[in-house]
């Protein structure tokens, strides 16, 4: 009697899953036709806590609120005013390049800009950077994380955006040598930046 009774209090909650599964073909299938471009490229640049950064990157985005994405870029110190310029000082600073795949997740539109015919949303990457060491290092830590969050705006097939990252990558990372006083520098705990990007979407 136990087992009948506890059978019949699941049957409506079956019936909802049933359901339910029976409707995720339809909603993937207008999922899909509303999303036509899954491709982006994009052209970062910023400010960190060591100097700044620029990248470019091509993401896939599968589904529309998740993608991933593969950014190639350098990092490193602004150069003193009295040396720009001056090409034979370049050398002197530190930069290194970076590789960072990552995954990109998005939300639903936040304000729908009707006006201006564009939708704003929020975006969490979070990835991982492979990067040798700077010029001088020793024993430099080339495998970090990263997280980048922020707002973009999307208009027709261009997107801006706007954000902030953390991450436990260290420029000066092994003692590079620093170009401001031909010393090395220590380092941070954390890099934290400021960014802006535009994507074109395809």
């Amino acid at each position: 009697m136990t087992l009948f009774r506890s059978i019949t209090y699941l049957r409506p909650i079956a019936l909802m899953l049933l359901t339910a599964v029976s409707l995720l073909p339809l909603h993937a299938q207008q999922s899909e036709e509303c999303h036509t471009n899954k491709w982006e490229a994009n052209f970062l640049l910023g400010l960190n806590s060591d100097g700044y950064d620029y990248s470019i990157s091509c993401a896939w985005f599968p589904i529309r609120y998740a993608g991933v994405r593969l950014e190639l870029g350098f990092a490193g110190e602004i150069e003193g005013f009295q040396d720009w310029g001056r090409e034979e000082d370049d050398d002197k600073y530190c930069i290194r390049v970076k590789l960072m795949p990552s995954v990109e997740l998005r939300t639903p539109t936040l304000i729908n800009w009707r006006s201006m015919d564009a939708t704003i949303h929020a975006f969490a990457n979070p990835g991982l950077s492979f990067s040798p060491g700077g010029a001088g290092s020793k024993g430099a830590e080339w495998f970090n994380w990263q997280l980048r969050t922020g707002l973009s705006l999307q208009a027709d097939n261009l997107r801006f955006s706007l954000g902030y990252g953390i991450s436990d990558y260290q420029l000066f990372s092994g003692n590079a040598r620093s170009g401001h006083d031909g010393t090395n520098l220590p380092c941070r705990k954390w890099t934290h930046s400021a960014f802006l990007a535009v994507g074109v979407t395809f």
